[in-house]
């Protein structure tokens, strides 16, 4: 009997040892956090065990280490409840098994009681903290129980029936023995159901991180899809009636003459300027959407879709449209690349095409010194003298000037360009020199000023390059 006791107690040992390690080294290797329960579970059982066989020569010690093997089954309670969310209280219990029922063990031992009356309270405290559990979950949460939750939960109601055996085990060393094997296949039990449960748990896990992924990128999609909505009716709206005048002036201007003439274009004007304001607050809306907006571009990328868009243009004047990069290959720039493109550069193009002669080069231009980026936007056309440059930096709106081509437009896209560059941090810088009998070199210049760890990404050192 002694020997065969002590084998069970070999194979205990060797089994909590190895899933002990093998749990421990699944957590090193994946940090995942059930892992982790599962290694304090295997060290927890392998340290009652231990200490169980200290005292097994003692009756006493005997009862004591039973009491002792609800530890593990505790453990066992916390990462079901834990894995299915749920919160079960075992503070009160501890209390009474330190301060009452180990005590009254002690007690009754000494007073000279049979080890079945002896091992009464521990018994019967432990199988109510599993019982409870049990009859918790059972009318509440069961029907919600994954497979493997509910193998692992039968898994919990058969140790407690056999904690509720021990007083019977006392009576003789075959009941012991008989105690001892039902107790075995606990282990064995629970070994088999936590690889799956384990799998499981996983899994779920994972599914539900992706199904929060999903949900938010769902809500953020949706809350862009109702913004630009809401754009758009703006839009609709606000310029619907100021264009319909000015389609209107523009109706009556060829049948007017004179003063009445004056007064539809000063009308027509007025209502442009009306248009004008609604689309500095729409540009103003729409940074803000795009403005926390992270997304890397290359500045190069950049050009050669503003290069595309005004190919025909450059080709009807022959205009050469040039990209510098000064000590770089390229700038890679953390903006939106759609708003970057059709806010700043194609608007700075454009201008500068229109006012560009035939036959000539615009140049963008793009550097770096003391972590500030410059990109410059540079043409050798007529230029304008100093009180439009004024005009344009002050946002003051003024009357269309012809192109070198007679091209027409309601100069309104610089406003645009310096709202943007604003709403980045950044600053621009107008210079201009209007063409003249006296005079050569004329053109214009705008440049913008960023930080560069406001703009700027990373990018590789090499000699400046040109893209034509």
């Amino acid at each position: 009997m002694e020997l065969t006791i002590k084998v069970l107690f070999g194979v205990y040992f060797s089994l909590y040892f190895f899933n002990m390690v093998l749990n421990g080294f699944l957590y090193l290797k994946n940090r995942n956090t059930l892992y982790k329960q599962i290694f304090g579970l295997w060290a927890t059982s392998l340290g009652v065990f231990l200490l169980g066989g200290v005292f097994q020569q003692h009756p006493l010690g005997v009862t004591l280490s039973f009491g002792l093997s609800v530890i593990p089954v505790v453990y066992f309670i916390f990462i079901h409840a834990k894995a299915i969310r749920y919160k079960y209280e075992i503070k009160l219990f501890s209390f009474c098994f330190l301060f009452i029922l180990t005590p009254l063990t002690i007690f009754l031992f000494f007073k000279g009681y049979a080890p079945y009356i002896v091992g009464l309270p521990l018994t019967l405290g432990n199988v109510y903290v599993i019982g409870k559990y049990i009859f918790l979950i059972k009318r509440y949460r069961y029907n919600s129980l994954t497979f493997a939750q509910k193998l692992y939960f039968y898994g919990l109601v058969y140790a407690m029936l056999i904690q509720a055996t021990f007083p019977i085990s006392t009576l003789s060393p075959a009941l012991s023995l008989m105690g001892w094997s039902l107790a075995f296949t606990i282990y064995v039990l629970f070994s088999i159901t936590l690889p799956s449960f384990v799998l499981e748990s996983i899994h779920l896990s994972e599914e539900k991180r992706l199904n929060d992924v999903v949900d938010l990128r769902t809500e953020e999609l949706r809350s862009t899809l109702s913004d630009k909505e809401s754009l758009f009716r703006t839009i609709i709206h606000d310029i619907n009636n100021p264009l319909n005048t000015i389609m209107l002036s523009l109706e009556m201007y060829t049948e007017l003459d004179g003063v009445k003439k004056d007064r539809v274009v000063s009308r027509a004007f007025k209502h442009v300027k009306l248009v004008h304001g609604i689309i500095e607050d729409v540009t103003a809306k729409y940074m803000e959407m795009v403005e926390d907006k992270i997304s890397i571009c290359s500045l190069q990328e950049c050009f050669s879709m503003s290069h595309d868009i005004f190919a025909e243009k450059l080709n009807e004047k022959n205009i050469s449209l040039r990209l510098i990069c000064s000590g770089k290959s390229d700038y890679i720039l953390n903006v939106d690349k759609i708003s970057f493109v059709t806010s700043v550069l194609n608007n700075l193009i454009s201008n500068a095409i229109k006012f560009s002669f035939d036959n000539s080069e615009i140049q963008v231009i793009a550097s770096e010194v003391d972590g500030e980026i410059t990109i410059e936007v540079k043409d050798f056309g007529s230029g304008m003298n100093k009180i439009k440059v004024n005009s344009l930096l002050n946002e003051t709106l003024q009357t269309s000037t012809s192109g070198t081509s007679g091209e027409m437009g309601l100069g309104l896209g610089f406003n645009q360009v310096k709202h943007y560059v604003e709403s980045l941090a950044g600053s621009i810088e107008l210079s201009s020199k209007e063409q003249s009998l006296a005079s050569s070199g004329s053109g214009t210049s705008v440049k913008m000023f960023f930080d560069r760890y406001n703009l700027s990404g990373t990018t590789s050192e090499t000699d400046s390059s040109t893209i034509q």
